[in-house]
């Protein structure tokens, strides 16, 4: 836990980045040169990752989150405290009405109880019931809608059944999500219900880049309903570390995680137990157009953009209900590291996985599966098994890495009577179901895969009455599209009376399969390949396995072109002797191979099975036991699930008529001292609520004067993540603004907010590629009246589609010449546009076609020690109308 203090900064500077990654290669032509050769982009999106250690000792002073609140408190080096249920509730209120958070640290003193509230999931139903003092009051579905009971449809209000102050409204949203860093202190949150309409659930909503929550667990509690939906948070774009989430029910038709909904940054050292995720059933998605309607259910999140999931576990009875991953249910870049999942995974339905369900960008290494899983065929739709993911898909094996994984579960569909009829696509493989893109490196394969059916019919693959390809593979069932296997092992059984079964790959297409071996038993009456079952296309070579069967390297293969080279058998007395050095051979001269840098080869040792395995230093550890801890952390007086230590905080109506916490008297106080600091903070809460009264009420309808001079020097702008700026000119002392907004030409125009205290304002709730115009007036309070200014109104401005693409810039120095290489990460569209800025003088550089110079550009210069400035955004053609994207902040460069 201690090798991530002082990290903070590096994380806050390197983990800046929100949505999606796309991996990709290419080149560029600056000055007037273009380079015609590739390069491939190779690194992980980013290496260090950030902790408190450093916050924490600037920390001077702490002070209660009750007396910061009231007393107004800006100072940002101190420890803000939370102890009590209230407070928590206070503190979530305080972050949702916009206060600033940045720069603050948050610590939570004691566990803290919720409510009383407690839980039953009902898996036929899909349905969670909630009761008070054993009397179920209600019951929920995924989509947060509220019953009467767990079986009929008559809807109710959550609101209806629950106190107010059972239901949790979560800390921060996308408006004002939260930026400082909560400290949790080993402390756990129980008996928390979110169930309201808030589309973001859990603990925290929504936190931002730069937040961090840290050291402590949500327990016993239920979140559900939303788009984004997970126990610490909806949606991580900062860091979550050293968390867990226990008895936690978490359910939502968006994405969904057990501690995590959405991730676009850092999840550290996470545990889940005995959590149950219910999300839309796993599906295939092949197309990068439908990702935006990706959802995902995972145990540790449901749909990791982008960043790093590092050291994570899931155990215990945890269920992914309609089918996803253990650790997460959809990838789209990034990366997951040496994370481990020991719990047995049912699949009902739908596609599963012991690390993920899809990976469609990013890697994924030395992550380890001990759970079995397990499904029983129904025929729903088309199902894809692996040990560590479902499948994959991309438009190029560049995009996708998985290196240096291990399943030791059983992996197995069965047979189920009564299932239906009709044609099915079924992939089951030890390491992954149906692979679609990507390469796939030193993974080995230890459990019994297979499909387990009575049917024997030599005219096809039949499983409960449904015929079709069905694929079983000791690492990958099914290999389509670029798709590369490289120096794996599987010694697990095969199981399967079925067409297109091998001891590596079940089906076999277009890229290579090169150094493996196969010493599992396959169970088959049908034609069976030892390595692979059908090959449609691609080459196998330096492969081996244990021949003592009579089968053969493939069973079946089309009329196309491949080469099938140094593949061969080897007897159980030669194992020792004889294949560590083949394959040490091969891997040798594979070291100049360009996949080396993708997928390293490693060195092979005996193991005691008498066949080769990997080394003991490439093999990851388990990160967790696979049982649940003896003992939790006991609270202050020693009892475990009690809250204690708690300062108890009696409130009194104010003048206003509304809640003031009683000041802490000091000691030496004296009564009248006491009395004084009551009535100012009284007197000052009662201005404070009448001009509040008087800015709700502030709108066109005010008494124009014109002792109140117009806003001058109106400007609006776009900005990177979203949203328009609108920034003005202040005007005099105690002056605020109401601001108003056209939405497209034929749209009124409508209230948005009264700001005061600010020349600048940003408006979040802007929708991609709509116009918009403002207009904005000052306003002032006079004798009790409040007076506004004659309106100003701005041009038209239109937003962006897309976000800004993710670039990276770095000079190197090859073959005697100098470059600026800009490398594209994230990004939507096919061309790009690229601002140069050098002495006062911008030159564009506009390029179509971003996939055939595969995301990577080089420019030339001669003269070092300068300084360039580059922004760079991306665009498409739709529909005869061009879609852009935000320009990237300005970027200075050092060449």
């Amino acid at each position: 836990m201690k090798r991530y203090a002082g990290e903070e900064e590096k994380f806050r500077q390197r983990h800046k980045g929100k949505g999606r990654r796309r991996f990709c290669s290419s080149i560029l032509a600056f000055g007037l040169t273009a380079l015609m050769t590739a390069t491939a982009v190779l690194e992980p999106f980013f290496t260090d990752f950030g902790g408190q250690g450093a916050r924490a000792a600037e920390v001077q002073s702490e002070i209660s989150i009750t007396s910061y609140i009231m007393q107004g408190n800006t100072e940002k080096n101190m420890q803000i405290t939370i102890c009590t249920a209230e407070e928590l509730r206070m503190f979530a209120q305080y972050v949702n009405e916009g206060n600033v958070t940045a720069g603050k640290t948050f610590s939570l003193k004691n566990d803290i109880t919720l409510s009383t509230l407690t839980y039953q999931y009902d898996s036929q139903q899909q349905r969670t019931g909630i009761y008070r003092q054993g009397e179920r009051i209600a019951a929920v579905d995924r989509n947060g809608t509220c019953y009467r009971n767990m079986t009929d449809d008559q809807q109710t209000e959550a609101e209806e059944c629950l106190d107010a102050a059972e239901i949790w409204q979560p800390i921060g949203d996308e408006e004002y999500p939260f930026q400082g860093c909560f400290l949790m202190n080993g402390h756990a949150v129980s008996g928390m219900t979110a169930v309201a309409s808030e589309p973001i659930k859990g603990l925290f909503g929504v936190i931002d880049n730069g937040g961090i929550v840290r050291d402590g667990q949500v327990k016993d509690s239920l979140v559900t309903g939303g788009t984004a939906a997970g126990a610490i948070a909806g949606i991580n774009n900062g860091a979550v570390t050293e968390c867990r989430s226990e008895n936690t029910i978490v359910m939502s038709n968006g994405c969904v995680g057990g501690v995590i909904g959405t991730n676009t940054s850092l999840i550290s050292q996470v545990t889940a137990e005995n959590v149950i995720v219910e999300g839309k059933s796993s599906t295939m998605i092949t197309e990068r157009e439908d990702m935006e309607r990706v959802n995902g259910a995972g145990g540790i999140a449901g749909f990791h953009l982008s960043g790093t999931i590092k050291d994570c576990t899931l155990k215990g009875t945890s269920c992914i209900v309609n089918g996803g991953g253990g650790i997460f249910g959809y990838m789209a870049g990034g990366s997951v590291e040496a994370c481990s999942n020991y719990s047995r995974l049912d699949s009902l339905g739908a596609n599963m996985g012991g690390i993920g369900g899809f990976i469609f960008c990013g890697t994924i290494l030395s992550c380890t599966n001990y759970g079995d899983i397990h499904y029983i065929y129904q025929y729903d739709e088309h199902v894809n098994l692996g040990g560590i993911v479902a499948g994959s898909f991309s438009g190029s094996y560049r995009d996708i890495t998985i290196n240096g994984c291990m399943n030791q579960g059983d992996v197995l569909q069965q047979e189920r009577e009564g299932s239906k009829e009709g044609i099915t696509m079924d992939s089951v493989g030890g390491i992954i179901g149906r692979m679609g893109g990507g390469v796939l490196g030193n993974c080995g394969n230890e459990g019994k895969v297979g499909i387990i059916t009575d049917k024997d019919d030599s005219e096809g693959a039949k499983i409960g009455g449904a015929c079709g390809i069905l694929q079983v593979g000791g690492i990958a069932a099914g290999c389509d599209g670029p798709s590369m296997l490289r120096n794996c092992y599987n010694t697990g059984d095969i199981l399967g009376d079925i067409a297109y079964t091998g001891g590596i790959a079940g089906r076999k297409n277009f890229l290579e399969l090169k150094a493996c071996y196969t010493t599992g038993n396959i169970f088959q009456k049908l034609g069976t390949g030892q390595i692979t079952g059908f090959v449609d296309s691609g080459d196998m070579i330096d492969c081996y396995y244990l021949g003592e069967s009579n089968l053969t390297v493939y069973s079946k293969a089309s009329d196309l072109a491949f080469e099938v080279s140094n593949c061969s058998a080897v007897s159980a007395e030669n194992v020792e002797n004889h294949l560590a050095d083949w394959l040490n051979q091969c891997i040798a001269s594979y070291e100049t191979d360009y996949f080396q840098k993708i997928c390293p080869l490693r060195k092979w040792c005996q193991g005691e099975k008498k066949h080769p395995v990997f080394s003991t230093e490439y093999v990851t550890q388990p990160t967790a036991s696979p049982t649940p801890e003896a003992s939790e952390k006991p609270s202050a007086d020693g009892s475990l699930g009690e809250e204690s230590g708690k300062t108890a905080v009696s409130e009194t109506p104010s003048a206003a008529g509304t809640p003031v916490p009683e000041a802490k008297t000091e000691k030496g106080a004296s009564d009248d001292q006491t009395k004084n600091a009551d009535n100012k903070a009284s007197e000052n809460n009662i201005n404070k609520q009448k001009h509040f009264d008087l800015l709700k009420k502030t709108s066109l309808s005010l008494l124009e004067s014109n002792r109140i001079a117009k806003v001058k020097k109106l400007a609006i702008s776009t900005v990177k993540d979203g949203g328009i700026r609108i920034t003005w000119k202040a005007s005099a002392k105690n002056t605020c603004y109401g601001i108003y907004r056209q939405d497209g030409r034929k749209g009124n125009y409508k209230k948005l907010t009264v700001v005061t205290g600010k020349t600048s304002w940003l408006d979040k709730k802007t929708r991609k590629g709509k116009k918009y115009r403002y207009q904005i007036f000052a306003c002032r309070q006079e004798n009790n009246t409040m007076l506004r200014s004659g309106v100003t109104e701005s041009k038209w401005i239109e937003t962006a589609h897309y976000s800004a693409p993710k670039v990276t810039y770095q000079t190197e120095y090859t073959e005697g010449k100098r470059y600026l290489k800009l490398t594209l990460r994230q990004y939507h569209g096919d061309h790009i546009d690229i601002v140069l800025r050098k002495n006062g003088k911008e030159q564009i550089i506009k390029l179509h076609s971003i996939s055939r110079y595969h995301g990577v550009f080089r420019l030339s210069y001669t003269r070092t020690g300068n300084f360039m400035y580059c922004k760079v955004r991306t665009w498409e053609n739709h529909s005869g109308k061009k879609r852009f994207s935000e320009y990237t902040n300005m970027k200075k460069i050092k060449l």
